[in-house]
């Protein structure tokens, strides 16, 4: 991956990772035109801090506080954000997770997620994740603890 793919990614305000599954940065989500445009429905909010959602009226918001600190822990928080993201796919409606870059808490969030539903280790998520938004990379900590889950074992949180 080169640096030019990577600020371009990074300058993306929303990349769709998969049908109705989609990553991105505050920016993205708080451009209510374009999250029309997509016909994104629920977004998933991962910040330090409560966040008020800018169009309660417009969309379906779960937030969840966490830090881009290796020493949060990750996978407490997976439970609700893997249930929520699921809950919108099988219904068939689109998704945005979101944190403030759309680079690693949102990152390790999707991550997360396809290693639950396609049953795959760490680095093929992180790998076909990578392949659609280059700059996510997840922190050194939630790396650590992705990759000591089995694809089997966080399909049993959706």
């Amino acid at each position: 991956m080169d640096q030019y793919q990577i600020g371009r990614a990074f300058n993306t305000p929303i990349h769709q990772i998969s049908e109705f599954l989609y990553i991105g940065s505050r920016a993205g989500a708080e451009d209510r035109r374009y999250l029309f445009q997509l016909n994104i429905k629920h977004i998933l909010v991962i910040l330090p801090y409560y966040s008020k959602p800018p169009f309660p009226n417009d969309f379906n918001y779960l937030f969840i506080q966490l830090t881009d600190d290796p020493e949060e822990d990750l996978l407490s928080i997976l439970p609700e954000a893997l249930r929520f993201i699921h809950s919108a796919i099988v219904n068939h409606e689109n998704v945005l997770v979101h944190c403030n870059a759309g680079v690693s808490r949102s990152g390790a969030t999707v991550i997360a997620y396809l290693m639950a539903s396609r049953h795959i280790h760490f680095e093929k998520a992180l790998s076909i994740v990578q392949s659609i938004r280059p700059c996510v990379l997840p922190n050194e900590g939630f790396q650590m603890q992705l990759k000591s889950q089995s694809p089997f074992m966080l399909s049993q949180l959706i």
